[in-house]
């Protein structure tokens, strides 16, 4: 089961205020969070993904993603 993070916990994850997450999920500055109802949520394992390969945009992660098979 994968696990999901809130953006409290993806601001502690890459160093920087919540209020900065927030402004790079609407700039495309990192993969797209998970509507759950009201919630908004990460993939820990994405997002780890993500920052092993660079911190992409989120337009160019998408086209990584796809170029391995889609992952998930």
């Amino acid at each position: 089961m994968q696990k999901l993070i809130d953006v409290n916990s993806v601001a502690e994850l890459l160093g920087v205020a919540p209020r900065t997450i927030w402004k790079l999920v609407s700039k495309g500055g990192v993969p797209a969070p998970l509507r759950l109802g009201r919630s908004v949520r990460w993939r820990s394992d994405e997002l780890s993904r993500w920052v092993e390969s660079g911190c992409p945009d989120r337009d160019r992660w998408e086209a990584m993603k796809r170029e391995i098979g889609g992952a998930k």
